[in-house]
C-alpha cells in the first residue's frame, strides 16, 4: 500500500500541472477527494503498537494494536481564487490485551480511541493557481471505549463502557494541488494546524464519576487529563495535520 502511493505521488509531480488553473469559465467547478494521510497514519500508529506488545508481552499474553481513518472532502470553486469546502473525517487507533493464567482464566481487555470530525473550509488561492491558503471551523467528536471479558470456566462476564467529548476546531493549512490524468484527477498534499476546544466535561471527570458511582473515589482526575491531553490535542483532535488527498474534478 505504501509503495503504491509513494508511486501515485512520483507519478502525480512528473507529469501533474503544478502550473496555473485555466480562467474560471473554462476550470473545473467541483472537486472531490479522499484524504489517505489519517489511513497511513493510523497504519504507523497500528504497527507500532503491534512491536510495543510483542516487545512488552509475557509468556501467556497478548497484546495487539491496529489504527485506521480516512478523510472525505466535497470542494466548490466560487471564483477564479476562491472556493468552499466540506469535509467528514475518522481517525482510530486501539488496543487488545489478552491473558491466561495457570488455572485456565481467559481475560481480555480493549480500548479504542476514535475521532469523528465535520469541518467547514474557506480556501483562497492568491496565485490565481495550485497553491492556496485555507481557513478551516469544525466540530470533532473524541470517543473512549473500553471493554473486557473474563472467562472461568464455564461462566463469564464482561463489561463495556464509552465515554465521549465535543470540540470546537480552528485551523488553517497550506498546500498545492497537483493535476494528473489528462487533468481529471488531482493529487493535493497539505501541511497545517488545528487547535481544539474542549466542550463540557474532560475525559478525567467522566472517568472519576465513573468510579465514584462503583465506590472508587481516588481517581486522579489531573494526571489522567495531563496524559490524554498529548492524545487529545496533538493525535486526535488538534495538533499539525498532513494531508494527502488524491480526488477527481468536474
Amino acid at each position: 500500500m505504501k509503495k503504491l502511493f509513494l508511486t501515485l505521488i512520483i507519478m502525480a509531480l512528473v507529469v501533474g500541472g503544478v502550473f496555473a488553473q485555466n480562467d474560471f469559465e473554462s476550470m473545473s467547478k467541483n472537486y472531490i477527494s479522499i484524504d489517505t494521510g489519517p489511513m497511513l497514519i493510523g497504519e504507523a500508529v497500528g504497527e507500532a503498537l503491534n512491536e510495543l506488545g510483542e516487545a512488552e508481552s509475557l509468556s501467556n499474553e497478548t497484546i495487539s494494536g491496529y489504527g485506521y481513518g480516512f478523510g472525505l472532502q466535497y470542494e466548490r470553486q466560487l471564483t477564479d481564487q476562491f472556493s468552499v469546502a466540506g469535509r467528514f473525517s475518522l481517525f482510530a487507533i486501539g488496543m487488545n490485551i489478552s491473558d491466561e493464567d495457570y488455572t485456565g482464566a481467559k481475560i481480555t481487555v480493549g480500548t479504542e480511541i476514535s475521532a469523528l470530525s465535520f469541518q467547514a473550509y474557506g480556501r483562497f488561492y492568491p496565485f490565481k493557481g495550485a497553491f492556496f491558503v485555507t481557513g478551516m471551523l469544525g466540530y470533532a467528536l473524541m470517543i473512549m471505549d473500553f471493554s473486557g471479558k473474563l472467562v472461568v470456566g464455564n461462566d463469564s462476564a464482561t463489561i463495556s463502557e464509552s465515554f465521549s467529548r465535543g470540540f470546537l476546531n480552528l485551523g488553517a493549512m497550506l498546500g498545492w494541488r497537483i493535476n494528473f490524468g489528462g487533468s481529471f484527477f488531482y493529487f493535493e498534499p497539505a501541511l497545517g494546524y488545528f487547535g481544539a476546544i474542549g466542550l463540557g466535561d474532560s475525559f478525567g471527570t467522566q472517568l472519576a464519576k465513573f468510579f465514584a458511582r462503583e465506590g472508587q473515589d481516588d481517581f486522579d482526575i489531573k494526571k489522567f487529563d495531563k496524559n490524554n491531553s498529548v492524545l487529545q490535542n496533538i493525535l486526535f483532535v488538534g495538533g499539525p495535520r498532513v494531508a494527502l488527498s488524491v480526488g477527481v474534478k468536474f
